[in-house]
């Protein structure tokens, strides 16, 4: 009896919900299936598996943050960089709460066979 391994993005999570179509984790070919948790559920109970720990996680830091206002709101003017600096550091621990919650960008999913 082993333990399956996996993270995959999170449809799911606030960021996707946020973003829809320009959600950055969807890049063919590396994701074309991009999957929500129930969704996820469903596939590993198809195949005869149980999550035993779920997980989100979504790495975002206030430098990704700020880089990800820059890329898509605010721009790269001066002015805008030294916004996407402060709203960065801000949306820090609002992004760690996200995780916590289980809303984030990515999953991390342990699950073994059914008993």
């Amino acid at each position: 009896a082993g333990i399956v391994a996996l993270s995959t993005p999170s449809m799911s999570g606030v960021p996707a919900r946020l973003m829809g179509r320009r959600f950055p984790m969807i890049t063919p070919p590396d994701h074309l299936a991009l999957f929500t948790r129930d969704g996820l559920r469903t596939l590993l109970r198809r195949v005869g598996l149980e999550p035993v720990r779920w997980t989100s996680f979504s790495n975002l830091g206030p430098q990704t943050l700020a880089r990800a206002l820059r890329r898509h709101a605010l721009g790269g003017s001066g002015p805008a960089v030294a916004l996407s600096q402060v709203l960065g550091r801000a949306a820090a621990l609002p992004a760690t709460w996200m995780d916590r919650a289980g809303l984030g960008t990515s999953f991390e999913v342990y699950a073994r066979r059914i008993a």
